[in-house]
C-alpha cells in the first residue's frame, strides 16, 4: 500500500468548480450523489481531503462568541458527570 493518497485531477477540479466564495465546495443532492457514484466513495474522500488540504477553505465555519463558549465550559464544569458513568458490576475479561 502506498503512502500517497490516490487523487482524482477531474474530481478535483468539480470541487474546485463547485467551490462557494469561501473555497468550500457546495454540491446539491443529486450532484453529490452522481459524483460518489461515478467516483467511488474512497476516491471522493480522498480526493476532497487533498482538495481541503491544498486550498484550506475557512474552519470552522460558524463564529462563536467567547462570552457564550466560556459560559457553556462553565456550565459543562459544574455538570454531575457521574450520571454519564456505567460503572459494570461484573469481571470483564
Amino acid at each position: 500500500m502506498s503512502d500517497k493518497t490516490e487523487i482524482n485531477p477531474e474530481l478535483y477540479e468539480l470541487l474546485r468548480n463547485c467551490a462557494d466564495t469561501t473555497g468550500l465546495p457546495v454540491m446539491n443532492r443529486s450532484l453529490f450523489v452522481a459524483t460518489t457514484e461515478k467516483y467511488g466513495k474512497e476516491l471522493f474522500r480522498s480526493t476532497l481531503a487533498e482538495y481541503i488540504t491544498r486550498e484550506k477553505p475557512p474552519y470552522p465555519l460558524k463564529q462563536f462568541n467567547q462570552q457564550q463558549v466560556i459560559e457553556n465550559f462553565r456550565k459543562l464544569e459544574k455538570a454531575k458527570f457521574t450520571d454519564y458513568i456505567n460503572i459494570p458490576t461484573k469481571e470483564v475479561i
